[in-house]
């Protein structure tokens, strides 16, 4: 004859243990931590994706301007950032009343590496005093361009690329794999 167990085997049975609810939590806890940090990972890769898009429309609109207000526009390149000049007679001078074409400082995490005609061309340090140098790259009032390449990278490796022709016209692509 079967016999019912007794009501204490029974009410050992049905619950969990406190490790068991340990690992349980501790693998919930790993999850969350390895999803938080890829999304700090998608953090950099949109900061890196804006910044690009950013100076992908500055250069367009500088090079309108060059063409539509019939004036040079030069551009420089500086390791933290980057500033638009307008030819002044001889003198090149700082677009500092413009609200668009305003010196850009780069977010943290983002690097800038300068190439004209296939080299890379060192980025200009900020002159003491604020005096304004020549720009590295010009846009014409012909709507001719100073050919160049200004590759954009963050520190976990995305990178994007803006290539700029001699008809100043303006093509920006995303790298995958850092090459």
């Amino acid at each position: 004859m079967n016999r019912p167990a007794p009501a204490r085997v029974r009410a050992s049975r049905s619950g969990f243990t406190l490790v068991e609810i340990l690992v349980v939590i501790f693998i919930i806890a790993l999850i969350i931590t390895m999803v938080g940090l890829r999304g700090g990972g998608a953090r950099e890769r949109q900061a890196l994706r804006e910044e690009a898009q950013r100076l992908r429309q500055l250069v367009t609109l500088a090079a309108e301007e060059s063409v539509l207000g019939s004036r040079q526009v030069g551009i420089v390149f500086q390791a933290d950032g980057y500033r638009f000049l307008l030819l002044d007679g001889q003198r090149w001078r700082e677009m500092d009343d413009d609200g668009f074409l305003r010196a850009r400082q780069l977010p943290g995490g983002i690097t800038l590496e300068l190439h004209i005609e296939g080299a890379a061309e060192p980025l200009i340090a900020v002159a003491d005093g604020g005096a304004t140098v020549a720009p590295q790259v010009m846009l014409l009032s012909s709507g001719e361009a100073t050919p160049f390449v200004v590759e954009l990278r963050n520190r976990s490796g995305g990178q994007h690329r803006l290539s700029v022709d001699a008809t100043a016209t303006i093509l920006l692509e995303a790298v995958e794999d850092g090459s």
